[in-house]
C-alpha cells in the first residue's frame, strides 16, 4: 500500500468513531431564506474589471434562498438563488453535527446550525476576476 493510501486509511478509521459518536445529523432538507444578505466584493467579470484593477469594494444587499433538496446523514446538496440566478451546491456536516463545509461551481461555503430554525452561513468567492466575502443568517421556511 503507498504512503498515501495508508494514510487515507488510517484517517478513514479514525474517523468513523467520530461519526458514530456525534449521533443522528439534523434534517436540513427544504428551505433556508435571509431576507437581507450583505457582501462585499472587488472585480467584476461582467465588465471585464479584475480584483486589482477595482477601484473600490462593491456593497451588496442580497436576498439568499437556499433549498436543501437531498440529503443523505451528513452529506447535503440543493440550489441556492439570489440576486444574481442561482447555483447549485453540495456539502458536508462535520462530525459536530453543527458546523458544514461546502461548495458551488466558483466558491466556498462556511456554516453553522445555530438551532433548528436559523443556519449562519458565510461565501467566499475568489478568481483573478472577483474576490467576494458574504455572512448571513437563513431562516427555516414555514413548512406548506
Amino acid at each position: 500500500m503507498t504512503r498515501r493510501a495508508t494514510l487515507l486509511a488510517a484517517a478513514v478509521t479514525l474517523l468513523i468513531p467520530a461519526w458514530a459518536a456525534a449521533g443522528p445529523v439534523a434534517d436540513l432538507r427544504g428551505e433556508w431564506i435571509a431576507e437581507e444578505a450583505p457582501g462585499i466584493s472587488l472585480g467584476d467579470p461582467r465588465a471585464g474589471v479584475s480584483v486589482n484593477d477595482s477601484a473600490k469594494p462593491t456593497l451588496m444587499m442580497n436576498r439568499i434562498v437556499m433549498t436543501v433538496s437531498d440529503q443523505d446523514g451528513p452529506r447535503f446538496a440543493g440550489i441556492t438563488r439570489h440576486t444574481y440566478g442561482q447555483d447549485r451546491f453540495v456539502a458536508m456536516m462535520r462530525a459536530d453535527g453543527r458546523s458544514f463545509r461546502g461548495a458551488d461551481a466558483e466558491g466556498s461555503l462556511d456554516g453553522t446550525l445555530l438551532s433548528d430554525t436559523e443556519i449562519e452561513l458565510c461565501y467566499t468567492e475568489h478568481s483573478p476576476m472577483r474576490a467576494l466575502a458574504s455572512c448571513w443568517t437563513l431562516r427555516r421556511a414555514a413548512a406548506r
